[in-house]
């Protein structure tokens, strides 16, 4: 079936002229085929390569779209809205007769590139940046047409499996982990990019200086074979600091915490928790601890088992907890699988925990 939300793509056009012309004021709203807007437009100033990079970043931040607002943003303010699919006892037809806002930065981006035209350059340095995955989550680096090899970090790499060693999938990772606690973890990723980037901008400008000075001499081949170099060097580089990065990511941010000082002799651990208004949507205030421990079963959200999908049912009284490969299903099973770890924990079934002492972690059975 065809869509007919027009704004699923008139909206980023919208969205691209106002950022490069705010002087002029369009209608957010459109018909079908963007009729209210003009094919091209002059801009309101000279459009730099950072500013198209900010542009393909976009999540329409700042506006009453803006994806990293609202409850569908969850309550650290996640700007993605996955593909439609029919789940559970939704039809595909059902799901698409609503809509979420497109952003000009999508998370199923393959790569974006800035071809950067440059008359006043020789043709030997023409440029453009290329980023793998989502333009919110990359690095923009800069590629030279005339190198004659390609790194391995930008031509290999599948959906089939995890590679620390491709930029797509280096990006990927921290993305989708930084977007579980986005509103806290971005900006620290948005603070390594920017400094990332400027360092490129520095080489790059480089690179160009020593080649154009060795084409006034006519030693063409000793100018590919620099820029060559360049870009076979560069994104490994970046990729290389973007694995580090993942880990990075994971260590300060996870379990609903910031973790801060981390080269102190004792770690600052802020509790994120969740925004009043995000609590007040979900229904936190008007629902009481179950006397016996248990909150929220059955679950407040699941009208049918069928809209928890097929993988997922309803909470029973006997739930069953995974640790470390392990399954067990009550607070008796706990004690008697791990009481022969050597003191590693002590359980005590009367209250229907489970505790662990060398990571003082409570688990509900």
């Amino acid at each position: 079936p065809q869509r007919i939300h027009s704004s699923y793509a008139t909206r980023r056009v919208w969205r691209v002229f106002s950022l490069v012309a705010p002087s002029v004021e369009l209608p957010a709203d459109a018909s079908p085929f963007a009729d209210e807007y003009p094919f091209s437009m002059k801009v309101d100033y000279k459009l730099s390569v950072q500013d198209v990079m900010r542009i393909n970043r976009d999540h329409y931040e700042g506006t009453k779209y803006d994806l990293t607002k609202g409850v569908a943003a969850g309550p650290y303010g996640d700007p993605n809205r996955f593909d439609v699919a029919s789940v559970g006892n939704m039809s595909f037809n059902e799901a698409i007769s609503g809509s979420f806002e497109r952003s000009i930065s999508l998370f199923r981006a393959s790569y974006s590139f800035i071809a950067q035209p440059r008359a006043f350059k020789p043709k030997e340095l023409a440029l453009v940046w290329f980023g793998p995955y989502a333009p919110s989550f990359t690095v923009y680096m800069p590629i030279y047409v005339a190198a004659t090899v390609l790194p391995d970090a930008l031509t290999t790499g599948s959906l089939f499996e995890y590679d620390p060693d491709s930029a797509y999938w280096s990006f990927l990772a921290v993305g989708n982990w930084v977007s579980r606690f986005y509103r806290y973890a971005m900006p620290y990723v948005e603070g390594v990019r920017a400094g990332m980037e400027t360092g490129l901008f520095h080489a790059a400008d480089g690179i160009e200086l020593q080649a154009s000075i060795t084409l006034t001499f006519g030693q063409m081949e000793a100018v590919v074979a620099s820029l060559t170099q360049f870009v076979s060097t560069t994104p490994m580089v970046v990729t290389s600091r973007w694995s580090e990065l993942l880990g990075e990511v994971i260590t300060r941010f996870h379990d609903g915490y910031i973790m801060e000082d981390l080269d102190s002799a004792e770690i600052t651990a802020t509790k994120l928790f969740y925004p009043r208004w995000w609590l007040k949507s979900v229904g936190y205030f008007e629902n009481n601890p179950n006397p016996d421990g248990i909150m929220f079963e059955p679950s407040p959200i699941a009208e049918d088992e069928g809209d928890m999908g097929a993988s997922a049912g309803a909470a029973t009284a006997e739930d069953s907890i995974v640790r470390k490969g392990w399954s067990v299903s009550s607070a008796a099973t706990v004690c008697g699988v791990l009481g022969a770890l050597a003191g590693s924990l002590v359980g005590y079934a009367g209250a229907r925990y489970a505790y662990f002492r060398r990571s003082y972690t409570v688990i509900p059975l």
